[in-house]
C-alpha cells in the first residue's frame, strides 16, 4: 500500500515536473514567437514609412517640376499698357483729368486747357474749344488780376514758344483793345533793353500790335533800333518794315536813308532789294526818281531792278520820261533779263506812240 502510494506520488511529481517544463516551453516559444512578430513588424514599419516617405518626396518634386514648367511656359508680363477704350468705364478725358480738381480756373490753368484742346486737332470738339475760348477771354475781360499773372507768365516763356504765341494770339482779340493795351506796355518796357534778344522780343510784339503801331512811343522805339541798332542787319530791317514814315520828321527820315545807305554799299544782294524798298519808301518824290533812275539800271543785280518796277506799280516811285526812257531802251533790248517786264510796264503805266510800240516789239 505504502509502495503503491509512493508510486503514486512519483508519477504525480513527475507529471507536474512535465506540465511546468510543457508550460516553460510554450512561454519560451510564445516569447520567440513575439520577437519574431515584433522584428516582421518593425521591418514592415521601416518598409512602409521609407516607402511613403519617397512617394511623397517624389510627388513634390513633380509637382514643383510642374509648377517650374507652368512659370517658364507662361508669357513675360507686358510691359506695354493698354489704354482703355474711349466707350470704357474707367476712360478718363485728358482734359478733365487736368481741371477736376479746381472749382475754379486761374488764367493759367485755362490757357494750359486751351492749348491741350487746340493740339488734340481733329480729334478734339470744335464747340468745346471755342466755349474754352470764350471763358478764357471772358475770365481776361472780367479779372485784371488773372491778367496780370497771364503777362507776368508771358514774360517768362521762350518768344518762339507755342505758349507764347497762344497768349499773344487771345491778347489780340479781347474787346476794347484791352490785349493790344497789354501787349503795348511789355513791349515797350522790352524797348528800353539794348541787348539783341530785347530787341528781336520787341519787334515780336510790335509786329502784334495792330493798331497800336501806331503809339508815338513804340514808333520812336523802332527808329532807335533802325538808326542804332550794331551787328544785326536782320533787326534793322525788321525795324524799317514796322516804322511809319508819316510818324516821322524830316531829321529821323534823313538819319534812316543815311543808315540805308551805309547798308547798300555793304550789304549783299539778298537783302539789298529789302532795302531799296525802304530808301523809296522814306524819300521823298525828287530823291525817289532819282534812286529808281539808278537801280533800274543793269549793272545791279534783277531783284533790284524789279524792286523799282514794283515801286512804280504801287505808285511809290514817280513815273517821269527819264525813267520812261530808260525802260524803252531795257525793253529794246532781247538780251536783258528785265525785257520781258519792262515792256509789260510800258504798256500798263506809261503812254507810248506808235513808233515806240514798234521800238520794243522789234
Amino acid at each position: 500500500m505504502t509502495k503503491s502510494k509512493n508510486k503514486a506520488t512519483k508519477w504525480q511529481s513527475k507529471s507536474t515536473t512535465l506540465t511546468l517544463m510543457a508550460l516553460a516551453f510554450l512561454c519560451g516559444y510564445s516569447t520567440a514567437s513575439l520577437d519574431v512578430f515584433d522584428s516582421f513588424t518593425e521591418e514592415v514599419e521601416s518598409y512602409e514609412v521609407k516607402n511613403i516617405q519617397q512617394l511623397t518626396l517624389t510627388n513634390h518634386e513633380k509637382l514643383d517640376t510642374r509648377l517650374a514648367n507652368k512659370n517658364l511656359n507662361k508669357p513675360p508680363e507686358s510691359k506695354i499698357k493698354v489704354i482703355p477704350n474711349h466707350t470704357n468705364e474707367s476712360f478718363v478725358n485728358p482734359v478733365e483729368a487736368n481741371f477736376q480738381s479746381s472749382d475754379t480756373y486761374d488764367a493759367i490753368s485755362m490757357l494750359n486747357k486751351v492749348i491741350i484742346l487746340s493740339e488734340m486737332g481733329n480729334y478734339a470738339d470744335q464747340g468745346e474749344i471755342a466755349e474754352a475760348l470764350d471763358s478764357f477771354k471772358n475770365l481776361l475781360v472780367t479779372s485784371p488780376y488773372e491778367q496780370a499773372n497771364l503777362i507776368d507768365h508771358m514774360r517768362t516763356l521762350s518768344f518762339e514758344s507755342k505758349e507764347f504765341h497762344h497768349i499773344v494770339s487771345i491778347l489780340q482779340e479781347l474787346p476794347e483793345h484791352q490785349g493790344g493795351l497789354a501787349l503795348t506796355s511789355v513791349a515797350l518796357e522790352l524797348s528800353q533793353n539794348d541787348d539783341i534778344k530785347s530787341q528781336e522780343q520787341f519787334l515780336l510784339l510790335a509786329a502784334n500790335l495792330n493798331n497800336n503801331i501806331e503809339n508815338p512811343r513804340i514808333q520812336t522805339a523802332l527808329a532807335d533800333i533802325a538808326i542804332y541798332a550794331e551787328d544785326s542787319e536782320h533787326i534793322v530791317l525788321d525795324a524799317l518794315t514796322l516804322l511809319k514814315p508819316f510818324h516821322m520828321d524830316n531829321y529821323e527820315k534823313e538819319q534812316i536813308l543815311t543808315r540805308i545807305n551805309n547798308l547798300l554799299a555793304t550789304s549783299n544782294t539778298t537783302n539789298r532789294s529789302q532795302l531799296i524798298n525802304n530808301a523809296l519808301k522814306f524819300s521823298n518824290n525828287e530823291e525817289r526818281e532819282h534812286m529808281a533812275s539808278q537801280f533800274i539800271d543793269s549793272n545791279y543785280d534783277i531783284e533790284t531792278r524789279h524792286e523799282i518796277l514794283s515801286g512804280l506799280h504801287t505808285g511809290i516811285v514817280p513815273r517821269s520820261n527819264q525813267l520812261k526812257e530808260l525802260l524803252l531802251n531795257i525793253a529794246s533790248n532781247q538780251s536783258d533779263p528785265l525785257n520781258q517786264a519792262a515792256q509789260s510796264t510800258l504798256k500798263e503805266l506809261f503812254y507810248i506812240t506808235y513808233q515806240e510800240y514798234k521800238q520794243i516789239k522789234n
